[in-house]
């Protein structure tokens, strides 16, 4: 089994492997966060959140790749898309708020 640290976006709705998923990044981190991904081609952990705030996050979600980002004109907001590759369980969770990555 391969280790990796993923950043990882809590949702309220689940995707799976194959799958097509609208993200809304919330906040001025997870938008961070996909530009993160985007810039690395590095995956991202969708796993389910129970609660508005977000506290509680399955031990398990889909490793999804961003495929682009849709503009809504009216609301002025951006929605991600993303695909699920393969499923995905939590080891460890890291807290931290910054994002790094060496290659």
């Amino acid at each position: 089994m391969d280790e990796m640290r993923i950043p990882i976006y809590p949702s309220i709705e689940v995707i799976f492997p194959g799958q097509l998923l609208v993200l809304q990044p919330m906040d001025a981190a997870t938008v961070q966060l996909v530009r993160f991904c985007r810039e690395y081609h590095h995956p991202l952990g969708v796993a389910l959140t129970s609660g508005a705030q977000g506290h509680t996050v399955a031990r398990v979600g889909t490793l999804a790749r961003i495929l682009g980002s849709v503009r809504n004109a009216e609301l002025g907001d951006t929605h991600i898309v993303v695909v699920g590759r393969s499923r995905f369980q939590m080891l460890q969770m890291h807290y931290d708020r910054t994002v790094s990555y060496t290659h």
